[in-house]
């Protein structure tokens, strides 16, 4: 399923770098926002929240660092909601010891739904104001919850039903943008000194981390039955809310050669399969894709 490493040179080599190496890739959607885009003290807060329940301690980890989308930075913090929504988790993980997050960071950006070059085949803030109720300013938190959510899922719902050669290149597009980032720590592993275990939550948006799921994302159940993908998004246990989160393990083994790409779910309400996991070969797919549309920024 994977390459390996060709050379006894490189052989040796991994054993100083590269072996035992654990990068979480933690794909989390941004906190709950403000109709201008910005996250909320209560989206803040949930976030925290989140992490606490995650049960992670910070000496599980060598380093965290966080990055992710800088879509729509504020003025204030020079933070897109999604990168901000990642930092708030790592500094509630790991305190003054987390690595600075770096809302720029190259290859996090395609993390950014501004950065898809992919015609967009439908208007997002139409689809979504549209499934808001008139009054959502006035809602309490709790309600704007409540009906950001039934927004959310309409909109992704109306997304995933799109059928025309644009809306088929776009959604790949999208998975294509998860899929580099997932490949860049596939190499990144490689680098690291031996051993190494390390934190990244990733800033993302709703309506596109469930892309990359859609495309590669392999279930097995208790009876062997292997589905890739899926049709629906109830399927997975619907779209993510604000501030949840998903997480790719990318690991080496003692020879420093990749293990299976294991994907498991913040959220432990979702359906439960016996195992899952990204389809490295769909992985790497969907990133030759990417970077084929994007040949000037990768």
């Amino acid at each position: 399923m994977f390459e390996t490493r060709q050379t006894e040179g490189a052989r040796r080599e991994v054993m100083e770098n590269g072996a035992n190496v654990t990068i979480d890739v933690k794909f989390i959607r941004h906190g709950e926002r403000t109709t201008d885009g910005e996250l909320t003290d209560y989206g803040r807060d949930v976030t925290k929240q989140r992490a606490q329940e995650s049960g992670i301690a910070a000496d599980d980890y060598d380093a965290v660092k966080a990055g992710g989308s800088n879509a729509d930075p504020s003025a204030r913090t020079q933070m897109g909601r999604s990168v901000e929504t990642a930092h708030i988790y790592a500094q509630e993980i790991a305190g003054e010891d987390a690595y600075a997050t770096r809302p720029q960071q190259r290859f996090s950006q395609s993390l950014n739904y501004e950065n898809i070059v992919s015609a967009r085949p439908y208007d997002h803030r139409a689809v979504y104001n549209a499934n808001l109720p008139e009054n959502f300013k006035e809602l309490s938190d709790a309600e704007k919850v409540v009906a950001a959510k039934k927004a959310q899922t309409e909109t992704l719902n109306y997304v995933m039903k799109l059928d025309t050669p644009e809306a088929k290149q776009w959604k790949k597009e999208a998975a294509g943008a998860y899929a580099a980032v997932v490949e860049h720590y596939l190499r990144q592993a490689e680098k690291l000194k031996s051993g190494s275990r390390v934190l990244r939550p990733e800033g993302s948006h709703g309506g596109m981390m469930e892309w990359l799921l859609k495309e590669a994302l392999v279930r097995k159940d208790v009876s062997g039955t292997t589905k890739v993908g899926f049709q629906t998004p109830e399927e997975i246990g619907g779209d993510f809310d604000p501030s949840e989160a998903y997480t790719v393990h990318v690991a080496t083994d003692a020879q420093g050669e990749p293990q299976t790409l294991t994907v498991t779910f913040d959220n432990k309400n979702r359906p439960a399969t016996e195992t899952m996991h990204l389809d490295i070969d769909k992985v790497k797919e969907l990133t030759a894709f990417y970077r084929e549309l994007h040949k000037e920024s990768v």
